[in-house]
C-alpha cells in the first residue's frame, strides 16, 4: 500500500494593513475618542485608553493633538457647532412660529438619538479641571442662545416683551435650553421612550406657556 503524502499548506501571504491618510486617522481618533469620553467622562479618560480603542499607538495620537485637554476641547468645538446648525436649519425655515418651534425641538432630541456619545459629551455634568468645566459652561450658553433669538422674533412679534428687554428673553431661553437639556439627558437612559412623545411634552410644557405670554398673559403673585 502506497503512503500518501500530505504536503503542508502554506497560508496566504497577510495583507498589509492599508494605511490611512492623516485625515481619515484624526477623524478616527476624533469618533474613537468621542465614544470613550462620553462613557468615562474627561477625569476618566487617557491617551492610552483612546489609543488602544482606536487600534493605533500613542504617539499616533500624540500626531494630531497636543495633549488629551486640546483633544476634549476640540471635540466639544466641533460637535457643539454640529447640533446648532442642525437646530437653526429648522428654525430658519418659512413656517408659522408653532410649527418651527416644533421642528426645532424635534431637530434637537433628533441629534441626540443619531450622535449620542457626542450629546453625552456635551451635555454630561463636567467636574475638575476649571478650563474644561468654563468650556461646558459657554457651549450651554452658546446653545442657549440659539432659543433666545428665536423667542425674541417670537416674543417682540406680538409685542409681549420690548424688543431692548433682552434680559427677560435671555432668562426664557435658559430655561428653554435648561429644559431640554434636562430632559435630553433623562432620555438617554430611557431609550424606550419614542422622540415625538419628547416633543409633544416640550411643546405642551414651553409652547404653550410662551403662546400664553405672547397674548399678553402675565402671573401676578
Amino acid at each position: 500500500m502506497s503512503e500518501v503524502k500530505h504536503e503542508k499548506q502554506t497560508p496566504p501571504p497577510r495583507k498589509p494593513k492599508r494605511r490611512l491618510s492623516a485625515e481619515a486617522r484624526r477623524e478616527r481618533i476624533a469618533e474613537v475618542a468621542m465614544e470613550v469620553f462620553a462613557d468615562k467622562g474627561y477625569e476618566g479618560t487617557s491617551i492610552g485608553e483612546i489609543a488602544r480603542a482606536a487600534d493605533i499607538t500613542r504617539p499616533v495620537v500624540y500626531d494630531h493633538f497636543r495633549d488629551k485637554k486640546e483633544l476634549y476641547l476640540w471635540l466639544l468645538e466641533r460637535e457643539r457647532n454640529r447640533a446648532v446648525e442642525h437646530v437653526t436649519a429648522r428654525l430658519k425655515a418659512d413656517a408659522p412660529a408653532a410649527v418651527r418651534i416644533w421642528r426645532a425641538i424635534d431637530a434637537f432630541f433628533n441629534y441626540a438619538e443619531e450622535h449620542p456619545f457626542a450629546w453625552r459629551m456635551l451635555f454630561r455634568e463636567s467636574t475638575g479641571d476649571a478650563e474644561i468645566v468654563e468650556a461646558h459652561r459657554q457651549i450651554q450658553a452658546g446653545a442657549h442662545l440659539v432659543g433666545a433669538a428665536s423667542l425674541a422674533r417670537e416674543l417682540s412679534a406680538k409685542s409681549a416683551y420690548d424688543r431692548d428687554e433682552q434680559l427677560k428673553i435671555e432668562m426664557l431661553a435658559e430655561l428653554w435650553g435648561s429644559a431640554l437639556k434636562g430632559l435630553a439627558r433623562w432620555w438617554y437612559d430611557r431609550r424606550d421612550v419614542p422622540r415625538a412623545e419628547l416633543v409633544s411634552a416640550a411643546m405642551d410644557t414651553l409652547w404653550v406657556g410662551l403662546e400664553r405670554l405672547r397674548t399678553g398673559e402675565r402671573w401676578q403673585p
